[in-house]
């Protein structure tokens, strides 16, 4: 009877940690707060530049990097909040860079739909494409390589062009690059942000940054205090907050919005 029960509680534990598997295999991987268990470099994430896919406000003096992963239901969810604060109430000062870090462990297609999004960048339809290839995701739709080929016919890209790009070592070695970049930083999962600053915050801005998120949230400072990684996806209220600690409201308020693509 005993070694019946014994049975039975093993079967029901490995049942349980199946059922775990299966929930993170699905939802994806949320990153943690950083933690002092990890080992961050924010020297390895490159500065914004012209070659990087960014929307919002033209030299913008908060500038936010997400490391993304077009798969994961939570980069899916932070997607729709970034969105808020450069299309839908657009926010002075503040741009949004996509850079890519699918996690094809659990993700299977995230690689093949950052090369489709890239490929779009080469049209300069990249956030059109994004934006409709995460919505479709979302709800439950899965594109093979002929899909991504007809998503890109459907919204007005040169298909042929776009099928012929799918191939280019030269976009696949990219998104590699940019996954390296962001495991170099310390990332450990997505959605990865690092925000870019114009200048060295102070330590009484770090401070009230801090309050935001209370003392349990560990901020993450470059060594020149121009870059700070913050875990997890934020919201979009809380980025208004940031910017508006780090930004003079009696200051110029650029919301000229950058260009579409990568140019």
């Amino acid at each position: 009877m005993d070694s019946q029960k014994n049975n039975l509680i093993v079967l029901g534990g490995a049942g349980v940690l199946l059922l775990i598997l299966i929930i993170f295999g699905v939802m994806g991987a949320k990153s943690d707060p950083p933690s002092a268990g990890v080992t961050f470099d924010l020297d390895n994430v490159p500065a914004v530049s012209a070659d990087d896919n960014t929307r919002g406000a033209a030299n913008a003096r908060v500038r936010l990097i997400e490391y993304s992963d077009i798969e994961c239901p939570f980069c899916q969810e932070y997607h729709e909040e970034l969105l808020t604060l450069v299309e839908d109430e657009p926010l002075a000062n503040f741009s949004w860079t996509y850079r890519h870090f699918p996690l094809t462990q659990i993700h299977p297609n995230a690689f093949g739909y950052a090369v489709a999004a890239e490929c779009s960048a080469q049209q300069n339809r990249f956030n059109n494409y994004l934006d409709t290839l995460v919505n479709r995701i979302r709800g439950d739709e899965e594109f093979d390589k002929d899909g991504l080929i007809g998503l890109a016919g459907t919204l007005g890209l040169d298909s042929n062009l776009f099928a012929s790009c799918l191939n280019d070592p030269e976009i696949s070695d990219a998104i590699t690059a940019e996954s390296t970049q962001a495991t170099s930083a310390g990332a450990t999962g997505t959605p990865f942000s690092v925000f870019e600053f114009d200048r060295a915050i102070t330590e009484d801005e770090l401070e009230n940054i801090q309050g935001l998120f209370g003392s349990s949230t560990k901020i993450v400072l470059s060594d020149d205090s121009q870059k700070m990684a913050i875990g997890g996806s934020l919201g979009a209220t809380q980025i208004r907050e940031i910017v508006t600690l780090l930004v003079d409201p009696a200051s110029e308020n650029i919301v000229v919005p950058v260009s579409e693509g990568t140019e």
